[in-house]
């Protein structure tokens, strides 16, 4: 086996030279070039050193360990199939996309609350799979405030002041009535269809002028019809708006 420490100037090193293993080193002595006709190797524990490794086919790279260089950029050939990813568009929010007519990754802009939005409208179109993230986003509940007003009539019937039908599990946070405009002791009360077909009473409230004018209810989570009523004790004289509010949260 050959041994050399210095390769001076060669058009060309013959095939003889080029089977050899390289023990030591190979210092090249002026800047022209040295071909090879077959393999280099250098035994472990030697190092080959220079300021640029250039392709000899244009457009192919350098491989190094199954690691494909060219043009700047590094391919992983175990992670993206051994393309090149061009970096010429690199930039925040974008992502890695494979162009078949360049043979190469591309970084397009697709920003994070693109992606969020186009799941979020899967999930609305129920385009999700159980056990899915879709699948938990779709089943978030959805919060609606609902406002309006009650037109008490003059009497003494006990009337609906509101009706709440429900069809999912719902959530009613703090109904709120103002009975500012109430001038007799009245009676407010709760009723839930406990068996999904008979209103029951929950819970009266008996409001006098005396009173804070907001009343503050709180029901139940569920998927049961409720409603509220309310009841003058002596006739009011006129008609009395009743101004309402709560917010719901239900999976609709």
């Amino acid at each position: 086996m050959a041994r050399t420490s210095t390769v001076t100037t060669q058009t060309t090193i013959s095939s003889t030279w080029a089977n050899a293993l390289i023990t030591d080193y190979v210092s090249q002595t002026d800047t022209s070039d040295q071909d090879l006709a077959s393999d280099l190797e250098i035994v472990s524990g030697k190092e080959l050193r220079t300021n640029t490794i250039s392709e000899t086919s244009s457009a192919t790279g350098v491989t190094v360990d199954g690691c494909l260089v060219k043009d700047g950029a590094v391919a992983l050939a175990s992670g993206i199939a051994g393309k090149v990813i061009n970096t010429d568009d690199r930039a925040d929010d974008t992502i890695l996309v494979f162009s078949a007519s360049e043979d190469e990754y591309l970084h397009e802009g697709f920003p994070i609350s693109g992606i969020a939005d186009q799941v979020w409208d899967e999930a609305a179109a129920d385009h999700v799979a159980a056990g899915s993230l879709g699948k938990a986003i779709s089943d978030l509940p959805t919060t609606v405030t609902v406002e309006g007003t009650y037109a008490h009539t003059n009497g003494t019937t006990e009337n609906d002041a509101l009706v709440i039908t429900l069809t999912n599990i719902t959530k009613v946070d703090a109904l709120l009535f103002d009975l500012v405009n109430l001038t007799k002791t009245s009676t407010v009360r709760v009723y839930i269809k406990v068996d999904g077909t008979n209103y029951r009473l929950a819970e009266p409230y008996l409001w006098t002028i005396s009173d804070p004018d907001a009343l503050v209810i709180n029901l139940p989570k569920h998927n049961h019809d409720m409603k509220v009523t309310l009841q003058s004790d002596v006739a009011e004289g006129a008609s009395r708006n009743i101004p309402y509010s709560y917010v719901k949260e239900a999976k609709e």
